[in-house]
């Protein structure tokens, strides 16, 4: 499957770097979950579709989307478990109880199972959405926020995109070259090949946007925090950083597009 690295890239992707943990642990073992949970939001990959769930930056609150299932909040008691684990108990305002096991198996991805109150339980995989900035540190996607490409001038995100030109990742000589995304609703479609999926993109604030691609008949996809800085159909390059998933690896990414609304 072909992301924004290409299959050609696949040596270039590399491991994410460590999530705000301290690096690594007695040994050089690397220490994958973040210290704390607040202030972060993941994607919950489930067969249904995507889930979100959302904890606080103060207190220990969070609020869970699911498909089909209106939005819950409420408390959570958290233990971490070794280097790598939170096991996470989710107490709905309703009284309800559930309960979410987040292994991390790299900087903000790994698998996951889900306890829902009623019902048997659910595992999948789950990743990071980069909407929030932790205590100690920027989660976004990247381990940093990105630069802009204009001197330093934003615009405010649009609300929609009808196509984005992704240039080759930076640092990466290998990744030269444009790939070209139409954008059709929840859907997307290479230029020109026949690679596409589904697709996510909302404004988060300011100039930032997030966009999601979720590739067909794969667990490959592309999870990018989009800083703006041209306006739509213009030259001027805007920059994106993130995470993303071609075949069995899973790592960082950075590097510039222009856009049409």
């Amino acid at each position: 499957m072909l992301a924004f690295c290409m299959t050609a890239l696949l040596t270039g992707c590399g491991d994410a770097e460590d999530e705000i943990t301290g690096g690594a642990g007695g040994g050089g073992v690397p220490i994958n979950a973040p210290l704390a949970l607040n202030g972060r939001e993941y994607n919950i990959i489930e067969p249904s579709g995507t889930s979100t769930i959302t904890f606080t930056l103060s207190g220990k609150n969070y609020s869970l989307t699911r498909p089909g299932i209106a939005t819950e909040s409420g408390s959570y008691v958290s233990n971490k478990v070794g280097n790598d684990t939170w096991d996470v108990t989710l107490n709905n305002a309703d009284g309800s109880t559930s309960r979410l096991n987040l292994n991390f198996t790299g900087s903000g991805f790994g698998n996951y199972s889900f306890t829902p109150p009623t019902g048997p339980m659910i595992t999948g995989q789950f990743r990071r959405t980069g909407l929030n900035n932790p205590p100690g540190g920027n989660d976004n996607n990247g381990g940093g926020s990105s630069t802009n490409n204009n001197g330093g001038t934003t615009i405010t995100a649009p609300t929609t995109l009808s196509q984005i030109v992704v240039n080759g990742r930076t640092g990466n000589p290998s990744g030269a070259g444009q790939t070209v995304i139409n954008i059709n609703g929840t859907t997307f479609s290479y230029a020109g090949s026949n690679i596409g999926g589904t697709v996510s993109y909302a404004p988060t604030s300011g100039s930032s946007a997030q966009l999601l691609l979720n590739y067909n008949n794969s667990t490959d996809f592309d999870d990018y925090t989009l800083q703006f800085s041209g306006s739509s159909g213009s030259s001027v390059l805007s920059s994106y950083s993130g995470t993303q998933r071609v075949g069995n690896v899973t790592g960082p990414a950075t590097g510039t597009f222009t856009y049409t609304q």
